[in-house]
């Protein structure tokens, strides 16, 4: 089967997901789009596939109805969306050379409109983590701050790690430069979880960084101007991106002398 027939009978046969993806997207997170621009322009990028081999094809077809038990057993939408970029990317995969490709899954799934689910299911366990890390960060430096769920209290005062601090948008960010970094080096499956693992934890300590810095912003009696908040978190995503473009370049290191 040729290329974009392939791509279209996979559109076609998931056009549930996409009437929904497409009133999501209305909705909110347009910007999870970006995630897909990304990925489109980095396919335009790679020679041009003419033939589907007809075992992919096969594997399409399973996908496609699997999504249609999907659609009629009352599963959410999401879980649609999800078969839908798995299905894509059996495609997406051959345009880079690739039998399974990790980084092209990885921006498919940050282009869906799941960034409210991810604040629902991920944003107060995460706060509740980096609530506590900070104040063992902070105990470290000589302040004594007590940790309460989602609470820094320290000489009476408390300051709330509120939901904009659980670090979900700094998450989706970082995930997305890792997925790109991992896009541009084509990295293998192995390769890959070992950035994203680490990507991961930076993208987590970054968070823990930054709720410890507006600690000190909140406790201090100087009148600091409103932009202040937001440019300690921009300065903070800086280091973290500078971190992990170090640790891209010890992996592409490792991976030229192997």
């Amino acid at each position: 089967m040729k290329y974009p027939h392939a791509i279209g009978l996979c559109l076609l046969a998931n056009w549930p997901s996409l009437a929904w993806l497409f009133y999501r997207f209305k909705e909110s997170d347009g910007h999870c789009l970006f995630a897909l621009a990304i990925l489109i322009f980095f396919i335009s990028k790679e020679k041009r596939l003419e033939i589907v081999a007809v075992k992919y094809v096969k594997w399409s077809l399973i996908l496609n109805l699997l999504a249609l038990i999907t659609l009629f057993s009352g599963l959410p939408p999401i879980a649609l969306a999800f078969i839908l970029i798995i299905n894509l990317n059996l495609f997406i995969s051959l345009s880079f050379q690739k039998t399974w490709f990790w980084p092209s899954l990885s921006l498919l799934a940050l282009s869906l409109p799941i960034m409210s689910s991810l604040q629902f299911f991920f944003g107060y366990p995460l706060r509740l983590l980096a609530t506590q890390a900070s104040a063992i960060l902070l105990k470290v430096g000589g302040i004594n701050v007590d940790a309460h769920g989602t609470v820094l209290e320290w000489q009476g005062r408390q300051t709330v790690v509120d939901a904009p601090c659980s670090g979900i948008n700094m998450l989706w960010a970082g995930l997305l430069l890792i997925s790109i970094i991992a896009l541009y080096e084509k990295l293998s499956t192995l390769q890959f979880f070992k950035f994203f693992t680490m990507g991961f934890g930076v993208i987590f300590l970054a968070n823990v960084i930054r709720n410890t810095a507006l600690f000190y912003l909140e406790n201090t009696p100087l009148q600091l101007p409103e932009f202040t908040h937001n440019a300690v978190g921009l300065f903070v995503f800086a280091l973290f991106a500078f971190s992990l473009l170090l640790i891209q370049k010890r992996i592409s290191n490792a991976k030229a002398l192997s």
